[in-house]
C-alpha cells in the first residue's frame, strides 16, 4: 500500500497586503506575524545594500516593488501513530 500522508499544512501570502492576523491560526498566529516583520525588514535592508553595491540609489529596488511577494509555508509532521 502507498504510504499516508502525515502532514498539516498552512500556506499565506504575506506581501504586499499582509493577512488579517485573525485569519491565522491561533497556534502560530504570533509566531507567522513576528517571522514576517522580521523578514520584511531584512529583505528592505538587503536590497538597500545590494543597490548600493550596484552603485545604484538605495531605494532603487524596494521603488521596483523587489518587496513585494512574500509567500510562506509552513508544514507540520506530527510523529507516525503507528511507526
Amino acid at each position: 500500500s502507498s504510504p499516508m500522508n502525515w502532514r498539516d499544512s498552512f500556506i499565506c501570502f504575506l506581501a504586499p497586503d499582509p493577512p488579517n492576523p485573525d485569519a491565522i491560526p491561533v497556534a502560530c498566529r504570533d509566531a507567522i506575524m513576528n517571522y514576517w516583520k522580521h523578514v520584511r525588514d531584512f529583505g528592505t535592508f538587503l536590497f538597500q545594500l545590494l543597490s548600493e553595491a550596484l552603485g545604484l540609489d538605495s531605494e532603487i529596488l524596494k521603488n521596483m516593488d523587489c518587496l513585494k511577494g512574500l509567500f510562506m509555508a509552513c508544514h507540520y509532521y506530527p510523529p507516525c501513530p503507528q511507526p
